[in-house]
């Protein structure tokens, strides 16, 4: 069994794009509705972010090479699992895990990382290499990004199911 739910998200302040528009004396959405991307997720944050390093940048080019900008986005999941899976994932991902009650069977921790550290965790689970259990993870996490607009990060790589029904990715020639 494993359960996994959003709890919590970077959150962009309103006043963000009013203040650096202002500083910048240019909008950091221009490109955005060039291409109609909508203002509000965290992908558009982070194509808004790729836009004050380069202007006139393409948004969805931003999103999907966006390399250190994933560090600006934090992103936490509420797990529920085996003790046995949390420990499988708790040694191959690289992310902050507090743990409730760590003496019962079944495991409930808050699991937080960056958008980058997110990315690898999947990049490295959908394999044919990573475990199940690892690998249905990374699916998980995965649908949930993809769910909240972040899909675009992983629109360089190719999706297919694999025998036990979870995604492979691939990055495309």
């Amino acid at each position: 069994m494993l359960n996994i739910f959003l709890v919590a998200k970077t959150e962009i302040d309103s006043g963000f794009l009013q203040l650096t528009n202002k500083i910048l004396r240019r909008s950091l959405t221009n490109e955005l509705d060039k291409y109609g991307i909508k203002w509000g997720n965290l992908g558009s944050y982070i194509s808004a972010l790729g836009e004050m390093q380069n202007e006139s940048s393409n948004p969805t080019e931003t999103q999907r090479e966006a390399g250190v900008l994933l560090q600006h986005v934090s992103i936490s999941f509420l797990v529920v699992t085996t003790k046995e899976a949390l420990f499988e994932i708790g040694t191959q991902a690289t992310i902050s895990i507090v743990q409730a009650q760590p003496e019962a069977v079944m495991s409930v921790s808050i699991m937080t990382g960056t958008l980058e550290q997110w990315r690898t965790i999947i990049l490295n689970g959908c394999t044919d290499r990573a475990s199940i259990i690892f690998r249905l993870f990374a699916t998980k996490i995965l649908n949930e990004l993809e769910a909240i607009g972040l899909g675009r990060i992983f629109e360089n790589y190719s999706k297919r199911v694999s025998k036990d029904g979870n995604l492979l990715l691939t990055l495309k020639s």
